[in-house]
């Protein structure tokens, strides 16, 4: 039980975060325990974060203009300062801080060890945030790079980005000098030339080998070694090659798009738009081209293999789950497999989840507001219902499914097997269901050789 007070934050107590809470009484600020004992002095102020949120064992109090970090025993375990400038160890992301005196900034860590030298300015990211042991440091409008130990690794540049060594992600990272930009590596070295712009996606972010430059309005792809392995084009994509997803990028030039190998070649004509999905994010070797209102699949020989629809879906043979696709055609929907025959009926809606996604044989389409479920030979194996879940017998995860019907504004649901023999009462359904749902279908029989995925209950 508690003493009354001006004012109370109990925030991270009642959601059971933290058995801390903080109080303020005649302007003065203290931390209490969940059992009503008071576990620090009073101070003039005491920050949410940390302690009372439950990141961290640590917070912050202030006292006569001054700061100070205090543990949850009311330990303190920094000195005194002007400001802490970055709280990461009272958000419990590291061990470290930095700490402000007059115009200069140290980093500590929670032994009250001084890990840096004072500077104007010092970057929280890397070290401070726990992603690395490297920090950026700003003196007399130059930045640069420094270690754990204090150690510079950079040399002073205008501008020094985070993205890559600092961060954790690569050994590289863009530097700025004179209005350029080049990227360097942990030993100093330069492994790129000077340009206007050079992209942290690929070799500095640490997925590919790769990265994009831009120099007199155009765009060109280059090594680690340095070499251009691209044209200069208009405009080039990072998806596929820089990030590392495939050997493939789409380029720009003149207005048109058209895709390209690691080695240059052109695996596609100049279009209009070209999809990413499948041959560039490396999911398969299919794409899709919307032309005139109008989309169709083609192959990583520029060979076109679907129709011209109104729509197609990326789901199924664009992203390498299997050889069907779903297709739109005035307003109605139909699946279609790679040689570009019909597998289906034209219906109103057909979920993806099932045959298309390579899950199952068995798929769900809608019509007239019913829905009902098929099989790739176009057998209807399911009656008519108000809807269809795709757990179980759909997604291949076992031989039974769930269907509902309507009665008034509520909706009943009951599990069918494949026979379509009901195998349970009619339950009234609510949201909370939606888990019982799936597991209800998974104590039957799993279908031999099927495949699993995150739960879902409709596609898009």
């Amino acid at each position: 039980m508690s003493d009354w007070f001006d004012e109370i934050w109990i925030n991270g107590l009642v959601k059971g975060r933290s058995k801390y809470y903080l109080v303020r009484k005649d302007g003065k600020s203290a931390v209490f325990d969940e059992k009503g004992s008071q576990v620090s002095e009073w101070f003039d102020w005491i920050e949410f974060d940390g302690l009372i949120k439950g990141e961290s064992k640590y917070y912050v109090a202030k006292r006569d203009g001054k700061v100070a970090i205090f543990d949850g025993e009311g330990n303190q375990v920094s000195d005194w300062f002007d400001d802490i400038v970055s709280g990461e160890l009272i958000k419990g992301r590291s061990k470290y801080y930095v700490a402000r005196k007059g115009d200069r900034m140290a980093i500590f860590d929670d032994k009250r060890r001084q890990v840096s030298n004072w500077f104007r300015k010092i970057g929280n990211d890397g070290l401070v945030k726990g992603e690395s042991k490297y920090y950026v440091v700003k003196e007399n409008g130059k930045k640069a790079i420094f270690d754990e130990k204090g150690r510079q690794v950079s040399d002073w540049f205008d501008n020094v980005w985070v993205d890559g060594l600092v961060k954790g992600q690569s050994k590289y990272y863009v530097v700025e000098r004179y209005y350029k930009k080049a990227i360097f590596d942990l030993q100093g070295n330069q492994v790129s030339d000077w340009f206007v712009w050079i992209g942290f996606d690929g070799l500095v972010r640490g997925t590919s080998q790769y990265y994009l430059v831009r120099e007199s309005d155009k765009e060109a792809i280059f090594d680690s070694r340095g070499n251009q392995v691209s044209d200069w084009f208009d405009g080039i994509w990072t998806v596929g090659l820089v990030k590392g997803q495939s050997k493939y990028y789409v380029a720009e030039k003149n207005g048109k798009k058209a895709i390209f190998d690691d080695e240059g070649r052109q695996v596609s004509g100049w279009l209009d738009e070209i999809g990413t999905d499948g041959l560039v994010k490396g999911e398969s070797k299919y794409y899709v081209v919307p032309k005139n209102n109008k989309i169709a699949i083609f192959d990583d020989k520029g060979n076109q293999v679907s129709d011209w629809f109104d729509w197609v879906s990326l789901d199924g043979l664009v992203k390498g789950e299997s050889k069907y696709y779903v297709a739109e055609k005035n307003d109605k929907i139909a699946i279609f497999d790679l040689r570009g025959k019909q597998v289906s009926n034209w219906f109103d809606e057909i979920e993806t989840y099932g045959l298309v996604k390579g899950q199952s044989k068995y798929y769900v389409v809608e019509k007239n507001g019913k829905s009902a479920i098929f099989d790739l030979k176009g057998n209807q194996v399911s009656n008519w219902f108000d809807c269809v879940w795709t757990y179980g017998l759909i997604e291949g995860t076992s031989e039974r499914y769930v269907a509902g019907v309507s009665k008034g504004l509520d909706l009943f649901y009951a599990l069918f097997d494949l026979k379509g023999r009901r195998l349970t009462e009619w339950r009234k359904f609510d949201l909370n269901d939606l888990e019982s749902l799936e597991r209800l279908v998974l104590s039957g029989p799993s279908q031999s050789g099927s495949k699993r995925r995150t739960k879902k209950l409709k596609t898009t």
